[in-house]
């Protein structure tokens, strides 16, 4: 990361799902781009080898953090409704001129008990497997809206 907290790379890499070709490819693009890659995370770090995330973390290439979980930001759509997320457009959190209609009326509602809660519930980690990993403060089990259709008993690359 540079001071201002961001990730060091020029080129940003959003992860498909070949993470296997990713980890084989690396070296390439990382002699390629000079080492100013980083890695934008949706899949969880338990879908990467120990040592590809090891030589990530290292040089400051991996990045990502959901803003829902850590509730940094909004996604407001065309209808004015403030939803969980860009890929979760079916949560809606409120809508204006329903809800709110002052950006003071809005924090009042990003700030009740009930979206808290919501909060709270959504992010819980998919898995104990996530609880106990060493990697849980960098990677939160990935992108939220993926564990609607992944197994994360199935995810322990890191074994290998």
């Amino acid at each position: 990361m540079n001071s201002s907290g961001g990730l060091t790379g020029d080129h940003l890499v959003l992860l498909g799902s070949f993470t296997d070709e990713l980890s084989e490819i690396y070296g390439y693009l990382d002699e390629l781009f000079n080492g100013n890659i980083a890695f934008d995370q949706s899949y969880p770090l338990c879908f990467f080898s120990r040592d590809f995330v090891e030589k990530l973390l290292v040089k400051k290439q991996w990045g990502g953090l959901c803003h829902v979980q850590d509730r940094s930001g909004l996604v407001i759509d065309t209808n004015g409704d403030i939803l969980l997320c860009n890929t979760l457009d079916n949560v809606t959190i409120a809508k204006y001129g329903e809800n709110f209609t002052t950006a003071e009326e809005l924090m009042v509602v990003l700030n009740s008990q009930e979206i808290r809660n919501s909060y709270r519930e959504i992010t819980k980690y998919p898995s104990v497997i996530c609880v106990q990993c060493a990697y849980n403060d960098v990677c939160h089990g990935g992108c939220i809206a993926y564990w609607t259709s992944l197994n994360p008993e199935a995810c322990v690359a890191l074994e290998r």
